[in-house]
């Protein structure tokens, strides 16, 4: 679509082989990725209330977890009890790993499936959290 108001962007939100198609006569454009070309993220981010820098998903605002190992990210420092889920890209909301279900610390990759589950916080106080995406794991440790 043609909008002067807007800057529509698509959003690649893992590195890898993609396949992008435009149809200028129809105005479609179509896309799919190889996921057996799929390289480690390299970088993730925690948002949500129980994090330091709240739901914001601004590179600036939202709290960078370290690269431990592909795909294995970690972070130290105060939660406040609450919910919380990990973007892959700042400045979206849709591009991120969240609860399996509710309660869980099983991960899942949820963009538009419908569920937006996050990983709890019950109790304040200064954790290390670990996220490992080859497992779908997050744990918190209490320090």
């Amino acid at each position: 679509v043609y909008n002067d108001e807007k800057d529509i962007k698509f959003v690649i939100d893992k590195t890898g082989t993609w396949t992008l198609r435009v149809n200028t006569l129809n105005r479609t454009v179509s896309y799919s990725f190889d996921a057996a070309t799929q390289e480690p993220y390299t970088a993730l981010w925690m948002i949500g209330d129980a994090t330091p820098g709240g739901w914001s998903v601004d590179s600036d605002k939202a709290t960078l977890m370290t690269r431990q190992a592909d795909n294995v990210f970690s972070w130290s420092g105060s939660l406040k009890a609450g919910e919380m889920k990990f973007p892959v890209v700042t400045g979206h909301f849709k591009w991120c790993f969240g609860a399996q279900a509710d309660g869980s610390n099983d991960l899942v990759y949820n963009p538009d499936t419908g569920t937006d589950y996050k990983i709890k916080v019950s109790t304040a106080g200064h954790y290390t959290v670990t996220v490992n995406l080859n497992t779908k794991k997050c744990t918190l440790t209490a320090n």
